[in-house]
Formats: structure tokens, sequence, C-alpha cells
């Protein structure tokens, strides 16, 4: 649900109170949320206002990214969404050692508090709101609407069409946070030198993926943007699939060692930390492309339908889930394999196309 809430927040920032203040109420809803999940009694309210926190916040900071970068300088624009994107999963990779180990030891309740505490700290975006464009959102009445084009109505369904191609690989993502964690909680050895190593923590690892794969893919595509040889955003997320492919097929290969008895943690770890890569290849670059080409009126709606797909893809991936206890573990894992790389084959397939209309 915190995929598919964007839509609301984007049209409240579109129609009514602009992205700044949209995504303020985003920060305090969702600190109302983390401080309600404290308490037995308030669970249930402490998800609806995370919830909805997460519908204000989402695709209108990330339409706020896009408007601080020229419009003629699209690979800018996906480098800034990659400092974003690792910016967010630097709380990722602390997030699930700090509050999953504060819950280990002295209960669910401390993890919790101690979140909310930290989602104090979002007040740096008041702070830094001033550095952020001006916006006028559109009126109420749809008369008062500024009219969309026909092209750029062609556009918008381009986007839609670019939007859905990622989702295979989205849901080839989201099966390491769901079957992935239960395969290596129950199959994979996970005994070190200073104890057992809990099974949250492999989220981690994904997230540190993400952080050390972006300085190095901004540097890589600013000096091949300097000598002309940066990859098109179409092949970069088709790499970006074939990345995570591989990620798939190492978990793959750690399930061959089961014969044996539990299976051993390097492979997991590989598996998940290039997950981390191949998604810092797709996705910043799925949302510099949205933010660049979606007319004004409508674009942290438009930003808000790119989070609609990870509504998706995390749906597909509970249902394709289910598929691991009637299959063998290599099997799942190949099957997980196989629609990565059957979207980034689309990608590459189709790039010339899709860059044509660029």
């Amino acid at each position: 649900m915190v995929y598919f809430t964007p839509m609301l927040g984007g049209w409240i920032a579109d129609r009514w109170l602009g992205a700044k203040k949209t995504v303020i109420i985003g920060i305090t809803l969702m600190t109302a949320g983390h401080a309600a999940m404290v308490f037995e009694q308030s669970f249930l309210l402490a998800l609806v206002l995370l919830i909805l926190g997460s519908g204000c916040l989402k695709g209108n900071i990330a339409a706020q990214v896009g408007q601080l970068y020229p419009p003629n300088d699209p690979s800018a624009a996906t480098r800034g969404y990659t400092i974003f994107s690792t910016a967010i999963n630097v709380g990722a990779v602390f997030g699930p050692i700090v509050c999953g180990a504060l819950a280990q030891i002295y209960g669910w309740h401390y993890g919790f508090g101690v979140a909310g505490i930290f989602m104090l700290v979002a007040a740096i975006y008041w702070i830094g709101r001033g550095y952020l464009p001006d916006e006028k959102p559109s009126k109420t009445h749809a008369t008062d609407q500024p009219q969309i084009s026909t092209a750029q109505w062609r556009t918008v369904a381009l986007l839609f069409a670019v939007m859905a191609l990622t989702v295979l690989q989205s849901i080839s993502v989201d099966q390491f946070y769901n079957v992935g964690l239960i395969y290596v909680a129950q199959s994979v050895d996970l005994n070190t030198a200073l104890g057992a190593m809990p099974a949250g923590w492999f989220i981690s690892i994904n997230s540190l993926g993400c952080v050390l794969a972006a300085p190095f893919l901004i540097s890589l595509w600013k000096d091949q943007a300097k000598r002309g040889t940066e990859p098109s955003d179409f092949t970069k997320m088709a790499i970006g699939a074939f990345i995570i492919g591989a990620s798939s097929i190492c978990m793959a290969m750690s399930s061959m060692q089961l014969d044996s008895g539990k299976a051993g943690a390097l492979l997991p770890v590989l598996a998940f930390f290039l997950m981390g890569v191949g998604f810092m290849w797709y996705w910043p670059t799925l949302l510099a492309i949205v933010a660049r080409y979606s007319p004004n009126s409508i674009q942290a709606r438009m930003m808000a339908m790119v989070y609609l797909t990870a509504f998706a893809s995390g749906l597909s991936s509970g249902l394709i889930g289910s598929f691991y206890e009637r299959m063998t573990p290599t099997e799942f894992w190949l099957l997980n394999t196989s629609l990565a790389l059957v979207g980034g084959a689309v990608f590459f397939c189709l790039w010339n196309r899709l860059k044509t209309h660029d």
C-alpha cells in the first residue's frame, strides 16, 4: 500500500497544496506512525499513518529531484536520481542493523521507537526547502488545468509502457525481500565466529550494494558523457535487469549445495549485493526518464505512477513466491532469473525504437 498511495499524494500536490507542503505532511504522518508503533493498542492506526505518510512523501520528493536539473541535460538528472537513491539506501543499510538489533535485544517496541526518533532528522528538508524550485499547483477546477497536448499524451503513453516493462525485473528484486529472506533463514548457514547472523541483515547487504555502486556509476556515466559513449537510459535499464538476473543465478547456485546440508553464506551474500548494484542501474534511470518527459501539470502524479509499478511487482512477487512450496529451490530461483532476463532482453531489443522517440 505504501506504493499505491503515492497516487493520492501526487493528486494533492498537483491540484491543491504543491509538493513542498505535501512532503512536510508526509514526514509528519510517518513520524507519528512510528511513534504509534511503540504501543500494541495503536498498531493498526500506526500502519494507516505510515501508509498515508509514504503516499504524501514518495512521489512528490522524487518529482522535486527532477526539477533541480535542466531538461536539456538528461545525464545530470540520471546521476542526480542515483545520488537520491543512494541517500535512501544509506538509511536502508543501517535501519535493519540498528533497529533490528534493538528489537532482538530489547523488544520490537524499542526498535520502532528509535525509527521514529530518526524520522525527526527529516527536519533537514524544512531547512533546505528554499533550494527547491517554486511551485504553482493547478487550481481545483478541471477547466483551469493547463491543457496537455496530443503530443504530450503520446509521451505519457510511452512512459506508461516503459514503466510497465520494468515490472519484470522489479518482481525479481522484490522476491529477494520475500522468499529470499525465507531461503536465507531456512537453508543458509548463518553461523559466524561472532555468533549467528540475523537473516534480516541481508537486506542491509542489498542496500550496501546500492550505496557502493552509486559513486562508481556516477563517475562512469559522467566520464562516458564527456566522451559521447554514455549508454542510453534504456540500455542502462537493460544492464540493470541482466545484473539482477545474475544475482538470482547466484541464489540458484547456492541452492545446489543443499544436498550436502545447509548452503554456505557466500553466494547469497553475493546475490543480495549484486541485486543492489542492478537496482541502481535501472531504478534511478526510470525516475529520471519519467521526471524529464512528464507534463509539468501532472508531474507529481506521473512520479507516483512509477511507485505504482512497485505496487504491482510487490503483489506479483507474493503470488509467484507461493510457487516456492511446490518447486525445488533451484527451480524457483531459475524462474526468478528468467523474469529479470526477459525484462532486460525486452529493453535491449526495443531500445532503438525508444531512443528514436527520445
